[in-house]
């Protein structure tokens, strides 16, 4: 069933050029990825190769779409290359999140051409609209999801400073899974928020395969379950 279906993930996170994802994550989480957004990290090869633009959203090959890209990890400094390319997604009507990059790595790009693009991208303005696409300037990814009107897709009220619970969501025909993971070793009393609306929802055990009813309650654009 799983398999069946597709993960949902609002945010193509481009992790850098400069250091593999799993150096980068090394000493620590990434600190500036979304909470309450799913994404899937981007390399290079993908931002070239894979990822084009469809009504406003990145498209994969595989069918995933994302509300926009958002530059962390290393990619204050990038290629002119993946620079030219991010510009071509944005002319084409994407939406990229990030600062502007520093400079470029590669001994070979011309540094007027990458000084001038980055002034084209980021001309100092918060948000820049260029083609049918914008750059919203600035590392909260989150706060730029809001801005455009896209709602958290998992959230829940805190009950202690260090709770963290973390998700994953996928779309199967006909519903919608979330796959919900406590990370302290105790037991959490939460308020879930889900965007989704129009559906039942249930408790699927992961450990005994149990599936439970659950009461819920629809608030605006969210089922709430607690």
């Amino acid at each position: 069933l799983l398999q069946q279906g597709r993960n949902v993930a609002d945010v193509a996170y481009f992790h850098g050029e400069e250091a593999p994802l799993t150096a980068l994550y090394a000493q620590a989480p990434l600190a500036d990825v979304p909470v309450r957004y799913a994404y899937d990290f981007v390399n290079a090869e993908a931002l070239q190769h894979v990822l084009s633009v469809e009504a406003g959203e990145l498209v994969a090959k595989s069918g995933a779409r994302y509300r926009l890209l958002f530059l962390g990890g290393t990619s204050h400094h990038m290629t002119l290359p993946v620079l030219q390319r991010i510009a071509s997604l944005v002319e084409a009507g994407a939406t990229v999140v990030g600062n502007a990059p520093q400079g470029s790595p590669a001994l070979a790009d011309d540094p007027a051409a990458f000084a001038a693009l980055v002034k084209r991208l980021w001309p100092g303005a918060p948000v820049a609209t260029i083609g049918r696409g914008r750059v919203i300037a600035g590392s909260d990814v989150e706060a730029a999801l809001a801005a455009i009107n896209v709602n958290p897709d998992f959230q829940y009220d805190k009950p202690r400073p260090d709770s963290e619970i973390l998700f994953v969501h996928r779309k199967i025909e006909g519903g919608e899974i979330y796959f919900v993971n406590n990370r302290r070793n105790r037991a959490e009393s939460v308020a879930a928020r889900f965007r989704v609306t129009g559906r039942k929802p249930e408790i699927w055990r992961a450990d005994t395969g149990a599936i439970e009813p659950v009461s819920y309650r629809i608030v605006g654009s969210e089922t709430l379950v607690p």
